[in-house]
């Protein structure tokens, strides 16, 4: 193997750390097999592109409550959800917003368990052959490291007198005694992203993590692949993912085609029957149908709630894709094509005030006559939630499909609440949920609402508990401004954009400035 700077730097720094001693291995103790992996991190606006080597361990060969126990382990990762609420957020109170990312973070962590690791191919010294690394620090790649890692963040975080959130166990914040004191921190993993109300608090968290851990630090114009614009005079926030869009559309050959309108044709629906399975063609290698999947259902769950829908739907084909599937996925991607630079806007000039959208298309799936549930929730401006997704029983009625989603959505309006909450926006009014179903409002308000409602299961009534303790308040909206629509069913080419720029889904501005100087 060629040694280069890059993986004679991440040596060292395993080195400094004393990450390993050299030890003869134990008869019969198992030896975890270790290698090199490779990374460029694209440039953007503020830093140019970097190389990046990383020793890692086999952690997929490591053995259940021998290696690790099974119950301590996981990825700390801020949920989408708060990630949005933290940019809404920052775009109403005009936050400075900065990213940190911690240099080989799971070195840092207090490893509790007896591993050994073969050495790093390239750096083995003559003499040393028959030696292994007994680990005395978290290796990248192991099942536990994350969570070592995130147990000596969380330390010294709350030392610092940020308070980790109950509803988030990966957002942390500190209101402080006056407004200039107000933070919130997300992070994910060994990254983070920081909102501060001055330039001099951001300083004195960055310095004071600087003191503990290797790091970099810089104004956000990017965090976990989305990318942030910022107009702090405007008090606008957009984010997006262009350049991961483009790089989708690169690997699926569909750069430059020719842009659709619309994400899905309103007038067909996928149907099973029209698998290979059932219509006697070959099966299609189900692979590549399945990547595409995979890439558009991060981007409708990141940044583009008006393509979320027509993704789902594809997913159901993912173990038998036929062609209409394929054409089906083709057209999201010929629609992300004329629309890449479109993503998420917030602005400064609402108050904070949640607003929850909840809506169903009746027995919409051909193939189970299940319906489908759309939920979108709104601040300052913006989308922070959404889901799409069929629901698990048969509606028996337009009424019973709409309660189901309404009961749905008032679960999640209970967490973003309590989120808000502890972040210093407590909802004072009971949060509105704006459904178009004058029989489900019924259902909720009327507890002896009629017979045909008595086989419900008892858990999709807790949302009338939510709305007798004035948690939600159960709102009639016409059908032509229910902004959960497009979550639920395929729509016309005038009624899915004039929805998409309802729901502040839009063209990112070029160019405009991140933070103020």
């Amino acid at each position: 193997m060629r040694l280069d700077a890059t993986t004679a730097l991440q040596y060292d720094s395993l080195i400094e750390n004393d990450t390993w001693e050299l030890i003869t291995p134990p008869p019969g103790h198992p030896i975890i097999e270790s290698r090199w992996t490779f990374k460029v991190k694209p440039a953007t606006r503020t830093r140019e592109k970097i190389f990046k080597a990383r020793f890692v361990a086999k952690g997929f060969s490591q053995v259940p409550g021998v290696d690790y126990n099974p119950d301590e382990v996981y990825a700390p990762v801020i949920k989408h959800d708060s990630l949005r609420m933290l940019l809404a957020l920052t775009a109403r109170l005009n936050l400075f917003l900065h990213t940190l990312d911690v240099k080989t973070a799971f070195l840092y962590g207090d490893l509790k368990d007896y591993l050994l690791v073969k050495q790093p191919e390239g750096f083995v010294q003559p003499g040393t052959e028959d030696l292994v690394c007994h680990l005395l620090r978290p290796l990248y790649g192991l099942v536990q490291s994350p969570r070592n890692w995130n147990d000596k963040f969380n330390f010294f975080l709350e030392k610092f007198g940020l308070t980790r959130s109950t509803a988030d166990p990966c957002l942390y914040y500190n209101r402080g005694e006056n407004s200039d004191d107000y933070t919130i921190l997300g992070i994910w993993v060994d990254d983070g992203i920081l909102a501060t109300k001055t330039k001099e608090k951001a300083a004195q968290i960055i310095k004071y993590l600087e003191s503990h851990f290797k790091m970099t630090s810089g104004d956000a114009d990017i965090f976990v692949g989305l990318e942030i614009e910022r107009d702090q005079e405007k008090r606008e926030l957009y984010v997006h993912q262009n350049s991961y869009i483009q790089t989708v559309l690169k690997r699926f050959r569909m750069t430059g085609c020719n842009s659709s309108t619309i994400p899905a044709d309103p007038n067909s629906r996928l149907t099973r029957a029209d698998c290979p399975k059932n219509t006697g063609r070959p099966p299609m290698d189900s692979t590549y149908y399945r990547c595409a999947v995979g890439a558009l259902l991060y981007i409708g769950r990141m940044t583009r709630p008006d393509i979320l829908f027509s993704v789902n739907a594809a997913s159901r084909f993912c173990e038998d894709p036929g062609k209409p599937a394929w054409s089906a996925v083709k057209r999201i991607l010929s629609y992300l094509s004329g629309t890449s630079d479109y993503g998420i806007r917030y602005d400064g000039t609402q108050d904070n005030t949640l607003t929850a959208y909840s809506d169903s298309d009746y027995a919409g799936c051909p193939d189970t006559s299940r319906s489908t549930s759309g939920m979108l929730f709104m601040l300052n401006n913006g989308p922070i939630s959404w889901t799409s997704h069929l629901q698990k029983s048969v509606a028996q009625s337009t009424c019973e499909a709409e309660y189901y989603a309404a009961g749905h959505a008032s679960r999640t309006i209970v967490w973003l609440r309590e989120l808000l909450d502890q972040l210093g926006f407590r909802q004072p009014e009971p949060t509105p949920l704006l459904c178009d179903n004058n029989s489900a409002i019924s259902m909720v308000l009327n507890p002896v609402f009629h017979e045909k409602a008595k086989h419900i299961r008892t858990k999709h009534h807790y949302i009338r508990t939510q709305q007798e303790n004035g948690i939600v308040k159960m709102i009639k909206v016409p059908s032509e401004d229910q902004l959960a629509d497009g979550l639920t069913k395929p729509q016309p080419t005038a009624y899915f954009q004039l929805n998409r720029t309802r729901i502040s889904v839009r063209p990112a501005p070029q160019q405009v400035s991140n933070n103020l100087n």
